[in-house]
């Protein structure tokens, strides 16, 4: 269910939670609990976790994954969700054989209810005693392929027909159909889902510190390894931003002092570029905005229009001070020359990014499922 951008996220969980709630009783008795979970409309891994072996049966890499990988990943901070694929969890499957089926004039019907009623565990009674009390459970759930294949499906003339009469039974995967590799090898994927609050930085780098001790407590053989990491490209975004500066304000330094050959007036463009930023970065802060893959490209190209403007704009001052004005005349008569080229400049290329501006946010998902 998508909900409109005004709707409070947590209100409409509530509210989705107490529907599902009141139909509860009227769903079958075999069905799992139904689990209502909140996500982002473009909720998607941001970490490829992979393992593989060449020397472990597949069965037991899924459950040593679900059991020993999957549960401390879940525990990073700012992790939602881990999801599994490519994974073989064990099951014990029946494969019917229809001609035998036919002789013994059983149909699978039988077969489920005899698993229903025989493969069961029930109470056995309790142990009571002046302080404490036990309830006593019997081992009646099967656990074998011998103990499925002695299920009675039903009496003929006092003969038993068995499962093992009418089907083959043996341990194999509970899904075979779906298959992920890497690198060439067969191998279980996880993608890990972070919060919607969480900063994906924050998260990989838990996922990372996390990981050698996850390595530590697998079997020898199985190799855990970051398939994919999306923080990499927000990493390197940030690394550009900084390196963009350092650009900006050596090109800065060159171009004024090479044609002004002045320290001081050189010195004014440097100085203007870190207050510019802070003051973009107090706006953020009140705004409510985070630094994320589009604030980065904004601080990027307005440091281009910041430095483009502190040269054209110094210069022309500048100009004014060799021709004999004070430098506060000639701030105020430079800046009034050229004051409307560069606003017009600037409204000029800003004009390119405001649709960006009025793209709204993407709507929240709530999504009643299954586990």
């Amino acid at each position: 269910m998508t909900f409109k951008l005004d709707r409070d996220p947590d209100d409409a969980a509530s509210d989705v939670r107490d529907r599902v709630g009141r139909v509860r009783g009227d769903l079958p008795d075999d069905v799992d609990e139904p689990v209502t979970s909140k996500s982002e409309a473009d909720a998607q891994p941001i970490i490829w976790l992979a393992l593989s072996s060449d020397r472990h049966d597949p069965m037991l890499m899924s459950d040593l994954t679900d059991r020993l990988v999957k549960d401390p990943l879940q525990t990073v901070s700012g992790v939602a969700n881990v999801l599994l694929f490519g994974d073989r969890r064990y099951s014990m499957r029946i494969w019917l054989d229809p001609a035998r089926m036919a002789a013994y004039k059983v149909i699978p019907q039988d077969i489920e209810d005899a698993l229903n009623k025989q493969n069961v565990e029930i109470p056995a009674g309790r142990i009571e005693s002046s302080q404490r009390e036990f309830s006593v459970l019997s081992r009646t759930d099967l656990n074998t392929v011998e103990q499925f294949n002695d299920i009675i499906i039903r009496n003929d003339s006092g003969y038993p027909v068995r499962i093992r009469d009418v089907a083959t039974v043996n341990i194999a995967p509970e899904d075979d159909r779906n298959l992920s590799r890497f690198n060439g090898e067969t191998a279980i994927a996880l993608g890990v889902v972070k919060q919607s609050t969480a900063n994906p930085l924050d998260v990989s780098n838990g996922i990372k510190e996390r990981l050698p001790q996850i390595q530590s407590n697998l079997p020898e053989g199985i190799k855990v390894k970051i398939a994919y990491d999306s923080s990499i490209f927000i990493a390197k975004s940030i690394d550009s931003v900084f390196s963009t500066i350092l650009q900006a304000s050596g090109l800065v330094i060159l171009v004024i002092f090479f044609f002004l050959r002045n320290l001081r007036a050189t010195l004014i463009p440097v100085i203007t570029i870190p207050l510019s930023l802070v003051g973009v970065f107090a706006m953020m802060y009140f705004m409510g905005f985070s630094v994320n893959t589009l604030t980065l490209l904004a601080m990027v190209l307005a440091i281009g229009l910041v430095v483009d403007d502190a040269i054209v704009m110094l210069e022309n001052i500048y100009r004014h001070v060799e021709n004999g004005m004070s430098p506060i005349q000639a701030a105020f008569k430079g800046s009034r020359e050229i004051g409307f080229a560069v606003i017009a400049t600037t409204l000029t290329l800003v004009a390119v990014f405001a649709p960006v501006a009025f793209t709204p946010a993407g709507p929240v998902n709530c999504l009643p499922s299954s586990p």
